[in-house]
């Protein structure tokens, strides 16, 4: 996982699709 989340826009938009996966995810159960 990366670690300069805050310096890696490529990073940050890997775990906001993460984010919102298991979001959604939570939803469905």
């Amino acid at each position: 996982m990366c670690s300069l989340i805050l310096k890696s826009f490529q990073c940050s938009s890997d775990f906001f699709w993460f984010v919102v996966v298991s979001f959604l995810g939570n939803l469905q159960t």
